[in-house]
Parts: structure tokens; sequence; C-alpha cells
């Protein structure tokens, strides 16, 4: 098992993890806090630890935080929350807030961590916390031949 520690934040959903990446200010613990209110757990707020295990890339909360520190999120101009959390999830999915979506359906993005491609997602104009927390719910997102659905759309 390999691992290494990243900034973002992470939640979980019916056992899929999401990565939440972007800079100060982007939005990262927001999105997580709309998420965690349609049912996800947060794994980890600001700093993640990211392990390879038989194949598969995990993130958990880091093991050189604080443990008191587990299950509190930064609301921005509230304060320190503390939420439901869980301490691990097989990463599924990776929300890179600092790239703008520009496609009404986006081609097929993955980002690559310890030799992995992760489905990857870039903001949409306006966040879908709903739509989001839908995919994590599903397992990731839906696997089509978009050839097929060009004229339905």
């Amino acid at each position: 098992m390999t691992g290494d520690c990243l900034q973002g934040t992470a939640v979980e959903a019916n056992g899929h993890g999401l990565l939440i990446m972007g800079g100060p200010g982007s939005g990262k613990s927001a999105l997580a806090l709309d998420l965690i209110a349609l049912g996800a757990r947060l794994i980890a707020d600001d700093l993640v630890s990211l392990s390879l295990s038989k194949g598969e890339v995990a993130v958990t909360f880091p093991s050189n935080a604080a443990a008191d520190t587990q299950g509190l999120i930064e609301a921005r101009s509230i304060g320190l929350v503390r939420v439901r959390h869980t301490a691990t999830a097989p990463l599924t999915l990776v929300m890179d807030l600092d790239q703008v979506e520009t496609e009404r359906l986006p081609p097929a993005r993955y980002w690559t961590r310890q030799g992995q491609k992760i489905p990857l997602l870039h903001r949409p104009a306006q966040l879908q916390p709903a739509a989001i927390h839908a995919v994590l719910q599903a397992g990731g997102l839906a696997k089509v031949d978009r050839s097929r659905l060009a004229h339905t759309l």
C-alpha cells in the first residue's frame, strides 16, 4: 500500500468517495456541506490522504491529523461544524472546482493518481449537489454510447 496527502475535501455516499479539489475559497467545503445535507458523510476537510491497496485508490482522513478534528468542516463565515463522518471510502469521482465545464454533456475525463484513472468532473456553471450526490449513490457516472444519444438531446 502507498499513500500521499493533498489539499482537498472528501465525502462518501453509498460507499463511494468524492474528492473535491480547488483553490482556497473555491467552494470545496460549501459543496461538501450541501452533499452532507443530502445524506453524504464527511471523510476529511482541507487535507485528505490517498492510498492504493489492491489496485483501488481510497480517500481517507489523514493519519497525521488530530483525531478530534475528524468530522469537522469549515462553514465559511459561520465556523467549524461537526457533521456525520466516516474515515475512508474508495475514490469513485473527483471534482475540480478550478476548471469550468463548458460542455452540456462533457467528454469522459480522468484524474490519474497512483497509476489509477478516476472519473473527473469540472465545475459546472451552476453547482448541482443533488446531481453529484446521485452520481455517488449510483457508484459513478453512467456508461453509455454517447453517439446513440446525440439525436435525442
